[in-house]
């Protein structure tokens, strides 16, 4: 079963702390974000947008951005090996999470779908689907490639802007699969942290409209090619800076920590494992009000 940490209200000053920390964290390691950008451009880019599909990968990814972040933290320099022995020992639980999030919003869509045929406003529906925001208006433009690349990429930010997302993938990562308590915790942790809480759901609602806005400003200098590439290009540093501020302010708020560990030479992979290597196993000591996971290495 697995342990429960309860959130703490974050102190003052968390915008320029985390800037400060992500900052350090991915000097320690530029290239991951060379090599994260041209994952997420390529996901984005080629994977469709079929019911919950792009989640099948945007959730695995998203995990394995915080894992990279985990390596970097615990004074490593974010080796592939790490990495991946991190990313492995999570990999049931980032499954059974993905599972979780694909089989909601597959049954949320259905449940629309037949309450469509119940509600008698199809021809306003039809109608009103016919005036597409400028978002679409500019995708529909765009090589499909591109178009889809924006458009997924845009979704995939107003995800992790949701100010439940990162914490719940946190939780999942330190202590295993246990969607309804985690939940549960994450929503604590959201209404103990008020303000963080309506700037993430502004820029969770916002996203979209902002981007689609900045499209009608870029159209007339740039033209559509040149746009949509200049706004995938600010989508997916939109992402990055996004998962890199899940993590930081989810580990303050479940494990106390403020600042980085030190960067040290070694990396943590030149220690052999005898059990295997988990984001829970990588933790400093545990914070109050916490239990630790049966058989974790908290």
């Amino acid at each position: 079963m697995a342990g429960i940490l309860r959130p703490r209200k974050i102190e003052p000053g968390c915008l320029r702390r985390w800037a400060r920390n992500g900052r350090d964290l991915w000097q320690r390691r530029p290239g991951l974000l060379l090599l994260n950008a041209l994952t997420i451009f390529g996901v984005s880019a080629l994977v469709p947008r079929i019911l919950g599909v792009p989640l099948l990968l945007e959730i695995p990814l998203s995990a394995l951005f915080f894992v990279e972040l985990r390596a970097l933290d615990q004074g490593g320099r974010g080796d592939w090996a790490t990495i991946w022995a991190l990313f492995q020992g999570n990999l049931k639980d980032i499954a059974y999470l993905t599972r979780d999030a694909f089989v909601f919003l597959f049954f949320i869509v259905l449940l629309l779908f037949l309450s469509s045929d119940v509600v008698h406003a199809g021809a306003s529906v039809a109608h009103t689907a016919a005036v597409l925001s400028p978002l679409q208006q500019l995708t529909q433009n765009l090589l499909p490639w591109l178009g889809n690349a924006l458009f997924s990429g845009v979704g995939w930010a107003s995800l992790l802007a949701s100010p439940v997302s990162g914490p719940l993938l946190f939780l999942t990562l330190l202590l295993g699969h246990a969607l309804r308590m985690h939940l549960y915790t994450a929503f604590q942790g959201a209404f103990l942290n008020q303000k963080i809480t309506i700037a993430l759901l502004c820029l969770n609602i916002l996203i979209g409209p902002l981007v689609g806005s900045l499209s009608l400003v870029l159209l007339p200098l740039l033209g559509h090619t040149m746009t949509g590439i200049l706004l995938e290009i600010l989508t997916i540093g939109l992402l990055q800076v996004l998962i890199t501020v899940d993590y930081l302010w989810s580990r303050e708020m479940f494990e106390g920590t403020t600042e980085n560990a030190p960067s040290t030479l070694k990396s943590s992979s030149a220690v052999k494992e005898e059990v295997p290597l988990t984001v829970a196993s990588m933790a400093g000591p545990p914070a109050m009000g916490s239990h630790p996971a049966k058989g974790s290495l908290l």
